[in-house]
């Protein structure tokens, strides 16, 4: 059926499919959604309907109705705006003269139950009901036929059949062609019933309705055999602009931006991705319509059915292997793509992670009312507004308010940082703008837009259009469209107004942070703080398994709390933290006279205004409502004996000390406190929603029970229940202190993560394995190490989960179950569960040490944080010197793209040799040495092109050099030294081109607080204030370009010959004083001996990492096979069969009488010299390898020669003279059994 669906010659495809006696669970067609009468996909069933989708649809309740005899499952469909269509699939169970209970009549009675509900659908009736009646094509009417007729006419069914088109085919001679499956309809004139000729192995025709749509009767839309697919070619698009200046208004100016993007973009049709029709598959299909035509006119044939069958075999051996053919190729075409959004769509849609289409249509349906009112309805259901805005909640400040530095105009810097920074896959607001349009402005335009949002910043007040959301209802993860309640909004804003958002959020935030004004422990949205420190905290103080003393944990929740809080509130709060002049203005503008509108489909509710909630999907929402919730943990803080966090609108709170009543109380207290904070603050808190447990260590005794008991808690006068589990921010809290609930859940799910990896390769085809080893860490490591340092495991359960993640690297490297596990290891690169751990919380307490908040959760967890070095002061934003020229890195430049890169190249050089003298032209470069963790000395190199001067320094650093700070420390020495000549010399503009992107990206990067950078621009500042400029650039290091080959030359070479004269003594580099902390460098000196230690620890055999893009699946599994020594040979069956009597093969070698194993038949065993010796010829570079070991395992540097050794030895074993081993001894074993088979 799915290989029939997929390969069709014409361009229609069902709407609806319905299958009966299906016998099984309901199995997945691709493009289909598929329902059973029952909610469980996987138990057996009789019936099935499939729904194309993208179709609006809703499952109707039909399993009342089910029971021994009959099964039914039926669905709304939305086939035209005007017109909604019952489909009812029916399968009754044959009368049986030995099973009285098979002559039950067959209760229709659901056709007028849905008829009641729906008056206006038109219902289609479909199924196998085994009864005989005239009107269908029998001889004879059957009591349950009888009844069916009569129950039809009665609900006002037509047949649709006509009596003399037999539906089913009779299987033997004695067996006439029969019309058991009927179709039926209220309104008859709206259908075309046609039988198809070719029964496709079933002894029933597949059966074509066709309906109509409208007032004339049409043919099943056709779906297009291609899709529209828009490229726009951004050049042009700047172009375009470049060719009329910027418009004055903002309103204008957007309308220049959509305009120029619609002339840049062109509008392609493009084939769909479906697979074309298999010529040979075709082949067997008409030669099977040709012999059922003979099986049919010889009144059923023995030989003509045999034929039959034979042919059918044929058909499903061969539409199995194309099917999987076709899989294959797919996922072929994933290497090399893991960065495209196509891949991940696949992979997510293989662990059942699909995305639901019309979500709020289906419940428009469901409910039965139209698209309009569902809208109307969720516009107050999704924003209630409780509370009204007085005269004074969004009364601005005067000007004279402005004294904060913070109110300052925006810079060039700012909007370039929240240009790259902004998320590009972020769908526009009703203006039709989006992010790409923005980031490809030519530079005047930048300058009209900066010069806009400094004009809203000065008035404090914000275009209609950039408060004007567009609400898109999606459904809640993990529940279906079945109600209002299970969806939730999307708020749709202007991407310009989010760009300023950002803007605005990176000083609000600076502010924030910088004056201690945000508590500790909240821990949501803030920079260098997650949710694991919340984890962290839970497990030191709750999971403590040594401790049998009780702790009880409370997970408060607080109802629609984004959507919920006041803007007086608000506006409150932020008074009340100091915010004032512009920054309060905005955020009152921001707020006042909000508007939305619900739009389901082609239909929308009326705009109305908002007054509550802050817009989620807007860039300063989260902040917002951090200011709207600060009091509230400073509050909880003063309760002596409570611990407590808060992330955004979750708020847990815990005790571990003191008795029992003790807890309780101060538990109540703090449960009385957020209570009254939220009343205080417009907001509610959920009680049905909030849950505790109570923990106990050891043993479950009957007293601790009892101690459990005891616990009774309320919020709001209303009692919360107390569960065995809780689940806060992803961990789950058992009361017994195990791990038994999340090792349960992170199981399951990695069993299933690794049952759709398996669909995606094999030994011999598929992804390869640098793809599958990037979809191992993706899916099921980063799935795993979320909570598997924060949860008690023992080891039984370290052991299982560690059994699994063996099976993912199986599955990387395609090693077979009997690979050593140290081999296994060094093949995929995988570590192990409790190596990860160990670097993971090593990462954790120093990205917490980065941050105040930060070390005062480390404080909190017992570590001595007096100890540590102060945190530097960081620079604001809007005092921060420009370096770059604002235009984004181009894409697609590593070092793979080689082709892109040599022609940025030629532009480079083109666009350098036309400059005049007044451009400075200069090359930075650093050079470090090969073991860069634990080296210290490292060398920089500049090189002015234009007027052929250079420089080189040999520097030493308290701790390990990483390459940005390097390169950094490069351009610094430059920028010094045109300082120094700044006197001597003529203003000039000094162009700095780096060849390292990272270092360019923190040059424009407003936050990035490395004190070098701070340095450099420093440095900058003084160059311009002496009429000087510099900008610095990025190209493509090691692509021809004389300069930065000459800097990297320079630089290369003089730390060889410092390195290798120890007498000289390097220049004492510091970038911050010993007394003050160095976070940057903290993370990445962590971050490059995090990577050294699991890759040494993870490859202990030194097996090197084969070359993406170069080998096959098959000759990728070779090759690992030979190096984990795991190649099936001689000796290794023999192994396996040593209990058979008598063996299937010697494990002796026949010539030497040795050992007959990898190593002697491919490197010892004279009997194949002549095919080693022809493969080790094609070995230009180098010497020949010495031994299996260094033939299969060579050094992997240079590159080309690894590669040049492996492809030997593949050619190797590959020629037809080599040893019996791998695929061809199994394929001789499997031949010489057959043969000594009885036959």
């Amino acid at each position: 059926m799915t290989t029939w669906l997929s390969s069709k010659t014409d361009d229609t495809s069902p709407l609806v499919i319905a299958l009966q006696e299906v016998n099984g669970p309901v199995l997945k067609i691709m493009g289909y959604d598929g329902y059973a009468p029952t909610e469980e996909q996987d138990s057996s069933t009789k019936t099935a309907l499939y729904v194309r989708r993208g179709t609006t649809h809703v499952q109707l309740d039909t399993q009342p109705w089910c029971s021994t005899t009959l099964s039914v499952v039926g669905c709304r469909l939305e086939v035209s705006p005007q017109r909604t269509i019952l489909v009812f699939c029916v399968y009754v169970v044959p009368e049986s003269t030995r099973n009285k209970a098979n002559k039950a009549p067959v209760d229709l009675s659901f056709i007028p139950h849905f008829r009641k509900i729906y008056p206006q659908d038109v219902i289609l009736l479909c199924g196998d009901f085994n009864s005989q009646h005239v009107a269908w094509g029998y001889n004879k009417c059957s009591p349950r036929g009888r009844r069916i007729m009569q129950d039809a006419s009665a609900y006002g069914l037509t047949l649709l059949n006509t009596p003399q088109t037999h539906t089913r085919l009779g299987q033997t001679v004695h067996q006439a062609d029969t019309s058991p499956d009927l179709t039926w309809s209220t309104r008859p004139q709206l259908f075309q019933w046609e039988v198809l000729d070719d029964c496709m192995g079933s002894d029933h025709f597949p059966i074509l309705i066709r309906f109509r749509t409208g007032d004339a009767i049409t043919k099943t839309k056709s779906r297009a055999s291609t899709r529209l697919s828009h490229i726009t070619h951004w050049d042009k698009y700047r172009d375009l602009l470049q060719q009329q200046p910027p418009a004055k208004n903002i309103d204008h100016l957007l309308s220049q931006l959509c305009a120029a993007k619609r002339q840049a973009t062109k509008n392609l049709r493009v084939p769909f991705d479906h697979p074309e029709p298999d010529r040979h598959l075709l082949t067997l299909w008409n030669r099977r319509l040709r012999i059922l035509a003979q099986y049919r006119r010889s009144r059923h044939a023995a030989h003509h059915k045999a034929r039959l069958r034979k042919i059918q075999r044929s058909i499903e051996t061969y539409t199995t292997t194309l099917a999987s053919d076709r899989w294959m190729a797919i996922c072929e075409t994933m290497n090399g793509q893991t960065h495209t959004s196509k891949v991940w769509t696949i992979l997510r849609s293989l662990l059942g992670q699909r995305k639901t289409y019309n979500g709020a249509a289906r419940v428009a349906l469901r409910e039965g009312i139209s698209t309009q009112e569902l809208a109307e309805q969720a516009a107050e259901v999704f924003f209630p507004q409780t509370s009204r805005p007085t005269a004074n909640t969004y009364r601005k400040d005067a000007s004279s308010e402005d004294t904060e530095p913070f109110n300052s105009p925006f810079t060039m810097l700012e909007l370039e940082y929240a240009l790259q920074h902004a998320n590009t896959r972020s769908a526009p607001g009703a203006d039709g703008v989006c992010v790409a349009h923005l980031r490809n402005m030519p530079l005047e335009y930048k300058h009209a837009l900066l010069k806009e949002f400094n004009t809203v910043w000065d008035t404090g007040i914000l275009p209609s259009t950039w408060k004007f959301s567009v609400v898109k209802p999606i459904p809640k993860p993990g529940k279906p469209p079945h109600t209002l309640s299970n969806l939730r909004p999307i708020s749709l804003t202007s991407c310009v107004c989010k760009v300023m958002e950002s803007m605005v959020n990176t000083r609000l935030m600076w502010y924030l942070e910088d004056r201690d004004l945000l508590a500790p422990t909240m821990y949501g949205f803030r920079a260098g703080l997650s949710t694991q420190d919340v984890l962290l905290r839970l497990k030191e103080d709750v999971l403590d398994s040594n401790s049998v003393h009780p702790r009880a944990v409370v997970a408060v929740d607080i109802r629609k709390a984004f959507d919920g809080v006041p803007h007086s509130t608000i506006m409150t709060k932020a008074r009340a933290l100091g915010i004032k002049g512009k920054m309060y203005n905005f955020i009152a503008g921001f707020l006042e006279g909000r508007s939305y509108q619900v739009e389901i489909g082609q239909d929308a509710s009326t705009v109305r205004t908002n007054h509550v909630g802050v817009p989620q999907g807007s860039v300063i929402s989260p902040t917002l409502f951090n200011i709207a919730m600060y009091q509230l943990p400073r509050r909880l803080a003063n309760v002596p004996g409570l611990k407590h966090a808060v992330y955004a609108d979750d708020v847990t709170v815990w005790t571990h000390q003191g008795s029992v009543g003790e807890q309780e109380d101060v538990l109540q207290r703090a449960l009385n406190i957020i209570h009254d904070y939220a009343m205080e603050a417009g907001l509610h808190t959920a009680p049905d929603k909030t849950e505790f447990v109570v923990i106990h260590g050891g043993r479950t005794t009957f007293a601790k029970q009892e101690e459990k008991k005891c616990f009774k808690l309320h919020i709001g006068n209303q009692p919360i229940m107390r569960k065995s589990t809780i689940r806060i921010l992803g961990m789950h809290l058992d009361e017994n202190c195990t791990a038994s609930t999340w090792f349960q859940r992170v199981t399951k799910t990695s069993k299933q993560i690794l049952h759709a990896l398996r669909r995606i390769s094999n030994r011999t085809r598929g992804v390869n394995e640098r793809e599958m080893r990037q979809f191992v860490q993706a899916f099921l490591v980063s799935r795993i190490m979320y909570g598997l340092p924060y949860h008690p495991v023992n080891r039984t359960q370290i052991i299982k989960l560690d059994r699994l993640l063996n099976e993912a690297k199986r599955m990387v490297t395609g090693l077979p179950r009997y690979t050593r596990l140290d081999a296994l290891k060094s093949c995929s690169k995988l570590n192990n569960l409790t190596e990860l751990i160990d670097m993971h919380i090593h990462t954790q307490e120093t990205r917490l040490r980065a941050t105040n908040a930060g070390r005062y959760t480390l404080m909190l967890l017992g570590y001595d944080i007096n100890t540590l070095p102060m945190l530097p002061n960081k620079t604001p934003p809007w005092e921060i010197t420009v370096l770059t020229d604002g235009k984004p890195l181009p894409l697609n430049m590593d070092p793979n793209q080689r082709a892109r890169r040599l022609n940025y190249a030629k532009r480079h050089a083109r666009a350098t040799s036309s400059l005049p003298m007044t451009e400075r032209v200069v090359y930075t470069d650093a050079a470090l040495p090969a073991d860069g963790t634990s080296n210290t000395c490292y060398a920089t190199a500049w090189y002015d092109q234009t007027n052929r001067n250079q420089s080189r320094r040999y520097h030493a650093s308290a701790d390990a050099m990483y390459s940005t700070r390097a390169e950094l420390v490069g351009i610094l020495d430059y920028l010094e030294w045109a300082l120094e000549m700044s006197p001597q010399t003529d203003p000039v503009h000094h162009r700095v081109y780096t060849d390292s992107q990272a270092a360019h990206r923190a040059c424009a990067n407003v936050l990035y607080t490395d004190p070098v950078l701070q340095k450099i621009r420093h440095q900058t500042r003084l160059l311009r204030e002496c009429g000087h400029d510099v900008t610095i650039h990025w190209v493509p290091g090691h692509c021809g370009i004389p300069g930065n080959e000459k800097a990297h030359r320079l630089a290369r070479a003089h730390l060889l010959t410092a390195l290798a004269r120890a007498s000289d003594t390097p220049s004492t580099f510091l970038a911050t004083p010993p007394e003050l902390a160095d976070p940057i460098a903290d993370k990445h000196i962590t971050k490059q001996r995090r990577a050294a230690y699991l890759t040494a620890v993870g490859n202990p055999l030194s097996i090197p990492l084969l070359p993406s893009k170069v080998f096959t699946r098959r000759e990728s599994v070779l090759l690992r096979r030979i190096q984990a020594g795991t190649l099936l040979t001689p000796f290794l069956l023999n192994r396996f069969h040593r209990g058979d009597t008598p063996p299937p093969v010697t494990g002796l070698c026949s010539t030497c009488n040795c050992r007959a194993d990898l190593n002697h038949l491919c490197w010892e065993c004279p009997v194949y010299n002549p095919p080693r010796l022809r493969a080790l010829a094609t070995i230009k570079r180098g010497p020949w390898p010495s031994s299996l070991r260094t033939w299969a395992c060579p050094e992997p540097s240079p590159p080309d020669r690894a590669i040049e050794f492996w492809r030997a030895l593949i050619m190797f074993l590959q020629d037809p003279a080599a040893p019996p081993v791998g695929d061809r001894l199994r394929d001789s074993h499997k031949i010489q059994a057959i043969q000594a088979a009885p036959t």
